[in-house]
């Protein structure tokens, strides 16, 4: 495979030089800085340095916060473990187990971190029994939990993780795999901000770790020295097989997507061995992520669409309506939604898949436009002759 030329950013152009501000930077190495301003004190909200919380130069609390995160962490060895896993192509993220009296029979279901700890802090679940009736789960489903939300909740478990021993009591609730937490490398805050937030994800990761549970990183990402960081980070980490990208909002565009995913593709070049990566949010970029071997889509649209009575039909593609009595149980349109809609992303995968000779590649103008237009391309793939 031939390296792709990648500008420094999502949004730089190939040689596209740092800021000017940056260049007399004590931390320009470690942070590689910025490219659309003259440094990253241009995100600065020049808040009163008393008040500000973040990891910013100026900020009163500048020490604490650093000493709060354990520096940058920028080298080091972790210990991090990660199961062997075995993953489908497409898993649920199912939010609750409102209105429904059954229990979802799939092979993996995804909750969210926060969602768990909040009833582990309620007393709601305290074992693996409880935590799959909270969420109205069969008992051979798989969990996987996602540590990904907004900032706001992030900040809340960071603040609690230690004090509260979240990491030894998840480790009783019969979860297979946790992502790492996803704290925000939010364009509007400096830079140390993102380093910061990547040491305290890593930190979490193996506190998590320690207390028995198989962790996926995940992989937060501004410029190509954070990249370079990963790749560094997953060359001396063997044992680590399976990443997490979020696409749900920056990387929801396509130019970033295109930008993130080439990023990727680069690593694992680079490191020598297939990863597996874990897309969530991610069925609308497949016609970019088509070429991992390893790949498992998480969303929560089945999930969304079945609360709105929307029944997926695969035959056309589209959500129709579905007609429910009150007190219904949602345990039928559920079931059907999932194992419909799991089809749906095996086959597109499986179209775009196909001889490059046999198919025209879909341009990522047409898919970024409408949602339907990856199935519309996908069977027009079809309908060609091979």
């Amino acid at each position: 495979m031939i390296a792709e030329t990648l500008g420094p950013t999502s949004m730089s152009q190939p040689g596209t030089t740092v800021g000017l501000g940056c260049q007399d930077c004590e931390l320009l190495e470690l942070c590689g800085g910025v490219f659309s301003d003259p440094d990253c004190m241009g995100a600065c909200h020049e808040c009163d340095p008393a008040d500000c919380t973040m990891a910013c130069p100026r900020s009163s609390n500048w020490v604490a916060v650093m000493r709060d995160a354990g520096g940058f962490a920028v080298k080091g060895r972790w210990k991090i473990n990660q199961a062997q896993a075995s993953l489908p192509l497409y898993i649920p993220h199912i939010a609750n187990g409102s209105g429904r009296s059954e229990c979802l029979a799939v092979p993996f279901s995804a909750v969210t971190t926060f969602d768990v700890v909040r009833d582990l802090s309620r007393g709601l679940v305290s074992n693996a029994d409880e935590l799959r009736q909270r969420f109205r789960l069969h008992d051979s489903s798989e969990v996987i939990s996602l540590s990904i939300e907004k900032d706001g909740h992030l900040e809340r478990f960071w603040q609690h993780f230690r004090e509260r021993d979240y990491a030894a009591r998840l480790s009783t609730l019969g979860i297979r795999h946790i992502t790492a937490p996803n704290f925000s490398f939010a364009l509007n805050a400096p830079r140390p901000e993102h380093m910061v937030n990547r040491a305290r994800s890593l930190r979490c990761a193996e506190q998590l770790s320690m207390a028995g549970l198989s962790v996926i990183i995940h992989l937060n990402a501004y410029n190509q020295t954070d990249w370079d960081f990963w790749c560094s980070f997953l060359k001396e980490h063997v044992g680590i097989g399976t990443v997490s990208l979020e696409f749900q909002t920056g990387l929801a565009r396509v130019r970033k997507a295109t930008w993130h995913v080439s990023q990727l593709r680069q690593l694992q070049q680079s490191i020598g061995r297939a990863l597996h990566v874990i897309a969530i949010g991610g069925r609308r970029h497949l016609p970019l992520l088509v070429d991992f071997s390893g790949l498992t889509v998480i969303d929560s649209v089945p999930f969304i669409r079945t609360t709105k009575r929307r029944k997926f039909e695969l035959a056309n593609g589209r959500w129709g309506f579905a007609k429910t009595v009150r007190w219904q149980s949602l345990h039928g349109l559920l079931q059907h939604n999932v194992t419909a809609y799991s089809e749906l992303v095996r086959i597109s995968l499986e179209r775009l898949r196909l001889p490059r000779e046999s198919v025209s590649r879909i341009p990522p103008a047409v898919y970024a436009r409408d949602s339907r237009q990856l199935e519309l391309w996908s069977e027009d793939c079809l309908s060609r002759p091979a």
